[in-house]
């Protein structure tokens, strides 16, 4: 502010000067008296330096302090740090307690009033200043703390899947989208502000998704409420934004076929992520079981809630039953079942073989008191009902309120869903629910049960983990050799993992034909090694398209299409020739004849007739397409007649040259 004033008193100086001077100048037209001018602009200059020097005069340090009663805490700088025990002895003199700054020239002084301390050091010249040590506030949320109804703080759900250290880990939230369809949202409640990045109404088409009922909103406040505004909750899910879907009417009906367009909608609209806290009676009928295929095609994980039916029957609850793996398998999604503060199965929560995973969802045993979101500011299914409601505060014109249900365990689900995907963006839906499975923390036994599945969402443990996931397909290599009787198919693969990912192993192999290139059956199975298979050729036989697959533990699959390749019999051509030499001596020159995609060698047999029978005189191994050499030894003028033979090839029977005969005149 000193140097701010002085740049003021500054400028306004210069103009004046000039002002002047111009003045003079044009009263008098004398260029002498605009020289003056500038004379008195320097020195203007000068004389604001001149105070830039100088220390400015101040009031005594702590002067306003003299006044205030009660004060027993305050800070006394000094401009020298060498000064500070020589004033430290002197409060200390008065009966003060201090305690130097580190690495700045000031002491924190207590247990002593602040006007004893300035009335003691306002005529020490060492001293700077003497301000009041002031207390600041948290920034917390007002719900940032402990219910004293429950003993236990409001955003406990927050807290047990340690969301805070997950949001932390990816920088404070994640760049994928969440879509939640479900009964709407309040937009622009002041908890979700800025976060909706998307709306559909899958009941006309448009953008309202005015919510009714308070589910919807609820379920998008336990995933992106903003943390440290001052107002209500907590997101699990951090800075990370939502598309909000109403696929149900005012009075809570979800229809498959509005569902339907909400899958689709939210799909196409880039979500990773798809929260459904909602459900009815299974199987899972042809349309939604369509869309949610579409949705995992389009590298779509979608999350659902396990059912409230544990006390009235226990009937799974679709579509999560239809998502969830069997007895904590693959599965295409997820089935979230719902924990109390204890971490064990809350009461209502369904249970059964398809339950994959859990997350606080329940208050334990007490319906006032749950997990802690937002709810609309307009009445809902809170007002007048069992769950704890808290009004608007002063700040903002909005309300929270606590609830049970496996409904508002899934979105803790989804919200660290998203932030393990932007721990690694190359998780597909099936290895994104893997990894939370994998990661989750078991309150009940060891292994997966069908009251929490494979144990609680752990967004730490999710994100770390997603972060060494192997997601790189292995390398593939398929051959179609042709043989003398047909094809042989050859299927190896190689696995690997990117730079920072653990890699998966556990490779197994697999082969597929077909006859159209369109329809592929299986045609060997599964195995953990090479795979090496033959297909004997016919007299008028098919061509044939051979598709090879390899898959990892962790499902990483990669494929390989080769055709077409007809099987037809192939027979190997060896040829026999002479060629006479300088010294009239003859020698045999033997050919295998080079066949396309032939490899390997074969044994040649070269044979000399003696008596009516041919003998070996020669035996030998010959590549494909290559020649071998032979001095033959026979008396001079001599007749024989010479073969070839193919004694023993892959595949094929034994294969003889024409006889030749054969004059020699050498010696």
């Amino acid at each position: 502010m000193l140097w701010e004033g002085m740049r003021r008193r500054l400028l306004f100086t210069t103009l004046l000067t000039c002002l002047l001077a111009c003045a003079s100048a044009l009263a008098t037209g004398s260029l002498a008296s605009a020289g003056s001018a500038l004379d008195q602009r320097e020195r203007a200059r000068q004389l604001v330096l001149e105070k830039r020097a100088t220390k400015p005069s101040r009031t005594f340090p702590g002067a306003r302090l003299l006044a205030a009663s009660g004060l027993t805490r305050v800070i006394v700088g000094v401009d020298d740090a060498a000064q500070l025990p020589r004033v430290a002895s002197r409060l200390r003199a008065v009966g003060a307690e201090t305690e130097r700054v580190p690495r700045l020239a000031a002491l924190a002084v207590r247990e002593v009033s602040a006007s004893l301390v300035v009335a003691l050091l306002r005529s020490d010249s060492a001293v700077a200043f003497i301000e009041e040590d002031r207390s600041l506030d948290t920034l917390a949320d007002p719900f940032d703390s402990i219910d004293p109804a429950t003993g236990i703080n409001y955003q406990w759900a927050f807290d047990a899947i340690g969301a805070a250290a997950g949001i932390a880990a990816v920088g404070g939230g994640s760049q994928y989208p969440i879509a939640v369809i479900d009964t709407g949202v309040e937009v622009d409640h002041p908890d979700l502000a800025g976060r909706i990045a998307g709306s559909y109404s899958a009941l006309d088409g448009g953008t309202v998704v005015t919510d009714e009922l308070g589910h919807g909103t609820f379920v998008a406040g336990l995933i992106s409420s903003i943390d440290g505004n001052g107002l209500g909750g907590k997101g699990a899910a951090g800075a990370t934004n939502l598309l909000a879907v109403k696929a149900s009417s005012p009075g809570g009906e979800f229809y498959e076929s509005q569902l339907a367009d909400g899958i689709v909608w939210s799909t196409d609209a880039g979500a990773r992520v798809i929260n459904m806290s909602l459900g009815g009676l299974c199987p899972t009928g042809q349309l939604i079981a369509s869309a949610l295929d579409y949705a995992s095609a389009n590298n779509v994980l979608v999350v659902a809630a396990a059912g409230n039916n544990a006390e009235l029957g226990n009937q799974p609850n679709c579509p999560a039953a239809h998502l969830g793996g069997v007895e904590g398998g693959w599965g295409t999604g997820l089935s979230v079942g719902a924990t109390g503060p204890t971490g064990l199965r809350a009461s209502f929560s369904t249970f059964n073989q398809n339950v994959s995973i859990a997350a606080p969802g329940s208050g334990g045993g007490d319906c006032r008191y749950g997990v802690f979101s937002t709810v609309p500011s307009t009445p809902n299914l809170w007002d007048g009902g069992c769950s704890t409601l808290f009004a608007p505060i002063e700040s903002a014109p909005a309300r929270w309120a606590y609830g049970e249900g496996t409904s508002f365990a899934a979105p803790l689900v989804s919200a660290v869903a998203s932030l393990a995907l932007q721990a690694n963006q190359n998780l597909f839906p099936e290895q994104l629910a893997e990894v939370l499975k994998r990661s989750a923390l078991q309150t009940i036994g060891e292994g997966w049960n069908p009251e929490t599945g494979a144990g609680i969402v752990n967004a730490a443990g999710a994100v770390d983990l997603a972060r060494r996931f192997d997601s790189l397909e292995p390398s593939i290599e398929l051959k179609v050799l042709p043989r003398a009787r047909g094809l042989r198919v050859v299927v190896d693969a190689t696995d690997a993992a990117r730079e920072g990912e653990e890699v998966a192993n556990g490779t197994t192999f697999w082969i597929e034909r077909s006859r159209d290139a369109v329809s592929f059956a299986p045609w060997t199975p599964e195995r953990a090694n090479r795979i090496v298979r033959r297909l004997k050729a016919s007299r008028s036989g098919p061509a044939y398209w051979f598709r090879a697959f390899a898959c990892d533990a962790n499902r990483n699959c990669v494929s390989k299409t080769i055709g077409p390749k007809r099987p037809v019999r192939v027979k190997p051509t060896v040829k026999l020739r002479t060629q006479r030499l300088p010294d009239g001596s003859r020698r045999a020159i033997v050919t295998l004849k080079r066949v396309k995609g032939m490899t390997g060698r074969a044994t040649v047999v070269l044979e000399q007739k003696v008596k009516r029978r041919f003998k070996p005189i020669g035996t030998f191994k010959l590549a494909f397409g290559k020649s071998q050499r032979r001095k033959l030894n026979t008396a001079s003028g001599e007749t024989f007649r010479l073969r070839a033979r193919v004694k023993r090839a892959p595949d094929w029977r034994a294969v003889r040259s024409r006889a030749i005969s054969v004059a020699s005149t050498g010696t």
